[in-house]
């Protein structure tokens, strides 16, 4: 039997077994931290785990394994601080990128956590109180939606000013679904919180702000160590290979997205696929 953290959080080590052997996602560092949440959640130390999509077999066996409740739900719907300053068309197009349509799931120990999921679907509370996450990082990306937003429309209708050509890839579209078209292919840049989250702190479950990452707050950094500690209870090996997931996934990202790859490529759509200029 090994402790997971929590009193009387014990699970027997042929369940463990089973945990390490099974797959939630085809990345390495992303299937190791759900398995790491999930475990979270089932010694108390993260209130629930979101996982997409409803379907994912990987999640809803170890949610089984590990006796937890599971719940299946419309995704929650994205915060705004306020309106962003986009088209009408480009944030339907967004909501609809953002929101996906096929259904979530949610496992969690507590059955209280319940009616703060449907307030969650109900769009009245943001994900990330549910999810555990500190509130600066939560309040953060929340403010930083609208401009982010706001940048990723200029950058797209620039992109469409400059280069004609880039609409031949995908004629007949009405104005909605051009942008959705675009945001699901559009190729951009990890977020450098993202990056540094990753580098900084391997075992946190979420992106961190500004204020964590600079260590003006120690919010991100202590769930950091919590589930550190989670991790090595578990398994000191288990620490081990998320740590180095980490870091390949860092390394593999950099060498993917090179400084010519970030060069709009007029000759070229958005799949990557070459234009007919003739």
């Amino acid at each position: 039997m090994a402790a997971l953290g929590a009193p009387n959080n014990y699970v027997p080590r042929r369940i463990l077994k089973k945990l390490q052997r099974s797959r939630t996602d085809s990345e390495p560092y992303q299937d190791l931290r759900n398995k790491l949440q999930i475990l979270a959640v089932k010694s108390r130390t993260k209130p629930a785990f979101l996982g997409f999509p409803a379907g994912n077999t990987g999640l809803r066996q170890l949610g089984a394994l590990l006796d937890l409740h599971q719940k299946v739900t419309a995704a929650p719907p994205p915060h705004f601080t306020k309106r962003p300053d986009v088209k009408d068309s480009f944030l339907k197009a967004s909501m609809d990128v953002l929101c996906p349509k096929d259904p979530v799931l949610w496992l969690y120990s507590d059955i209280g956590v319940e009616s703060l999921i449907s307030r969650c679907i109900d769009g009245v509370l943001n994900e990330g109180y549910v999810l555990g996450y500190p509130r600066c990082c939560v309040e953060w990306h929340e403010a930083m939606r609208v401009p982010e937003m706001e940048s990723c429309f200029r950058q797209i209708e620039e992109r469409i000013t400059t280069d004609p050509q880039m609409l031949k890839s995908i004629p007949g579209r009405t104005e909605m679904e051009t942008y959705r078209f675009i945001l699901l292919h559009w190729r951009v840049p990890y977020p450098d919180y993202a990056l540094e989250t990753t580098r900084q702190y391997p075992f946190a479950p979420h992106w961190a702000c500004p204020s964590c990452l600079s260590r003006e707050s120690n919010e991100s950094e202590k769930l950091n160590n919590q589930y550190n500690e989670l991790a090595t209870n578990f398994d000191p090996k288990f620490a081990q290979a998320i740590e180095r997931a980490a870091s390949d996934s860092l390394r593999a990202y950099k060498e993917s997205w090179t400084e010519e790859s970030k060069k709009p490529n007029p000759s070229m759509d958005l799949l990557g696929n070459p234009l007919d200029t003739e």
